[in-house]
């Protein structure tokens, strides 16, 4: 069944920033599933379930056209919490500073939302803002759970005016 094709929204904001937990990786995207349930395993472990403030998300430190392989792929999986948790190893809790982001729902299955980012590059363009890097990618919804039709995810891009 092919997902229904919505219209996206850009909403461009200051975000403040937030404390994380994540777990690094390097490589294939398509490692984003089983990278998600190593962190679960690991934050159950570690016992950060409480610690835990928000969905879980893809965070990507650089930009794949500008990798000459896959294996250059730098991005990690984690998701926001408290200021006071406590992580070990291979876990990291870090910071995501202030910034200016185009914040952008898509609807449909994760493996369409690559597909997606060329289009919503030309709007943040069009719309006068220099995109900085793709940043993150915030799940909504468990896939498991909802219609890949239907799962919901939001973009966060750091742009500049």
């Amino acid at each position: 069944m092919a997902s229904v094709k919505r219209k996206f929204e850009i909403k461009y904001e200051q975000d403040a920033g937030f404390k994380y937990i994540e777990l690094e990786a390097n490589g294939v995207y398509s490692q984003i599933p089983d990278k998600i349930t190593q962190l679960m395993q690991l934050t159950a472990e570690q016992n950060l379930f409480p610690q835990m403030k928000g969905p879980i998300f893809a965070m990507f430190y650089n930009d794949p056209r500008e990798a000459e392989t896959e294996d250059e792929y730098n991005w990690a999986v984690g998701y926001p919490c408290t200021e006071n948790a406590e992580v070990k190893a291979p876990l990291k809790q870090k910071e995501r500073g202030e910034a200016l982001v185009a914040k952008i729902t898509v609807y449909g299955p994760y493996e369409e939302l690559a597909a997606q980012y060329e289009k919503i590059e030309e709007k943040i363009i069009a719309d006068s803002y220099k995109v900085l890097r793709f940043s993150l990618e915030m799940y909504l919804d468990d896939s498991r759970q909802v219609k890949p039709e239907n799962t919901r995810t939001v973009l966060w891009i750091d742009i500049k005016k």
